[in-house]
């Protein structure tokens, strides 16, 4: 979404685990996750945008775009 938002300015990092070979205890994770509204509308900043660098994102609300992320990750081909 930030992708979105910034024009690609900023990207997600790539989210993994990687469990070390001298493992001697349990492992805590915590994750805390952050949404807007979900009728939010997520578009390109105007300050991320020009005319020689147009928004390479539709505008969408942030409902459809988890929506749509969910399906991306849950859909088997």
């Amino acid at each position: 979404m930030m992708a979105a938002w910034t024009n690609d300015r900023w990207v997600s990092t790539q989210h993994r685990v990687v469990v070390p070979d001298d493992v001697t205890g349990d492992r805590i994770s915590v994750a805390f996750f952050h949404q807007p509204a979900y009728d939010a509308l997520i578009e390109c900043i105007p300050t991320c945008t020009s005319p020689d660098d147009p928004p390479r994102h539709e505008p969408v609300t942030s409902g459809e775009w988890i929506r749509l992320m969910i399906e991306k990750t849950t859909t088997y081909a």
